[in-house]
């Protein structure tokens, strides 16, 4: 199958998507719906990371929460739908438990290498083609504490992978863990939208090779 057979719905532009079709008018068997807002409300999101084999922390609104465990922040979700660091505030519990007390959150889980600031490690996967990349927001003493959010994002390229791949029934999607202080990683996001353009797989891949890595997932899943 070639780029061109599938038809991209998609509400942000990224470098390789000239080369299927787009429009109205396309007809095409096949569809990607890239959108940022793909519907996964968040706790949707934990829950498939876990099936999937992945760790994910306690969850659920900021009152069942502190019922079970003080902890002393949490990270709520005032828009449990949203992607890209936004839609969630980093709240201590004193004041979340007054100020969103049904509002959906998970403990915030502190870093494992905090003089980069804040660090996640995204799992992305193209196809059947993965990578390993670190995103880093800062440094401790300034940065913001997503650590894909704000004026100094860094992004390293960790590893390229061809096995293990998620059993997810998507041709694109990322998922992002923290690495706690003891060497734990947490599942706490799943993306079926995220951005490629501007990562070190730009500088390595041409805009073809992406989008044919998507195009061969949609051969071996007919």
């Amino acid at each position: 199958m070639k780029p061109e057979d599938i038809k991209l719905v998609s509400d942000f532009h990224d470098y390789y998507d000239h080369n299927f079709a787009y429009g109205p008018y396309a007809k095409t068997k096949h569809q990607l719906n890239r959108n940022s807002n793909n519907g996964m409300h968040k706790y949707t999101q934990l829950y498939l990371m876990k099936t999937l084999g992945f760790t994910v922390p306690p969850n659920g609104t900021v009152e069942s929460l502190l019922d079970q465990f003080p902890y002393p922040e949490l990270v709520v979700y005032t828009d449990p739908f949203l992607h890209r660091g936004e839609g969630k505030e980093l709240i201590s519990a004193k004041h979340a438990i007054n100020k969103y007390p049904d509002l959906f959150a998970i403990p915030y889980i502190e870093n494992s290498n905090s003089i980069l600031g804040s660090v996640t490690i995204r799992i992305l996967w193209i196809g059947d083609v993965g990578f390993e990349l670190q995103y880093s927001s800062g440094h401790y003493w300034k940065g913001d504490w997503r650590s894909n959010y704000g004026d100094e994002v860094h992004i390293k390229l960790i590893s390229t992978m061809y096995i293990n791949r998620p059993q997810a029934n998507y041709p694109l999607f990322a998922i992002d863990l923290i690495e706690d202080i003891v060497g734990k990683r947490w599942a706490i996001d799943f993306n079926t939208a995220p951005g490629i353009k501007d990562t070190p797989i730009q500088d390595l891949y041409q805009p073809r090779q992406i989008a044919q890595f998507i195009a061969d997932w949609y051969d071996k899943v007919e």
